[in-house]
This record gives structure tokens, C-alpha cells and sequence, in this order.
């Protein structure tokens, strides 16, 4: 059974690359200085979703994607880094729960 009590599946699509303008899917990073971080990362546009790019998944399951965020943004400035994944369309929908990084100079550099 799902957290909310529900016992049906729905459909989501496929976890896709980092970043897509078009269906409202983006990582967001606020730097050390508190400012967020611009994308440097490739732009992915994709067609209209078909139902083979879909997965169904059942209370309790989950769909996952291994990202490496330190090619999207600079994580050059030695502090702490605050990451969150969005994703939805017209205003509805998810957020990540928030990860701190933090980067320490290179030895020797300080």
C-alpha cells in the first residue's frame, strides 16, 4: 500500500536526462553566496511522450536515474552547494527533498 493508502499503479514517464526545457524538468543549485547556480549542461527536447516511455509503478516502488550534477554546473567555489530536481507541467509538481554538498579546497590550495 502507498504512503497516501492507495493500492493502484500509475504511469510516470521514464526517468529522462537532465534537463528539458519543454516538459518543465530541471535541477536547480544555489551556491555558496546564496545565488542560484546558471545551467551550463545540454538542452534535451523531446517529442510528445508515447506510451512505451512510460513505466507504471506501484505504491511503494520508485524510478530512479543516476545524474552526475557537477557537468551541468560549476561547483568550482569551495562551500556549500544546495541541489533540488523539479519536475511537472503548468505549476503542478515534484520537488526533491533538498542535498547539501559540500566542496573543500583541493589540498594544498588553501
Amino acid at each position: 500500500m502507498g504512503e497516501d493508502g492507495s493500492r493502484e499503479a500509475v504511469s510516470v514517464v521514464r526517468p529522462m536526462p537532465a534537463f528539458d526545457p519543454h516538459n518543465e524538468s530541471w535541477f536547480s543549485v544555489i551556491g555558496p553566496d546564496g545565488e542560484e547556480l546558471p545551467y551550463k549542461g545540454p538542452y534535451v527536447s523531446w517529442a510528445a511522450i508515447k506510451e512505451d516511455q512510460k513505466v507504471s509503478l506501484w505504491p511503494g516502488e520508485f524510478a530512479g536515474r543516476t545524474m552526475e550534477v557537477n557537468l551541468l554546473f560549476d561547483f568550482a567555489r569551495p562551500g556549500e552547494y544546495r541541489v533540488r530536481w523539479h519536475h511537472g507541467w503548468d505549476g503542478a509538481g515534484l520537488v526533491s527533498n533538498e542535498v547539501g554538498i559540500e566542496v573543500v579546497p583541493a589540498r594544498g590550495t588553501e
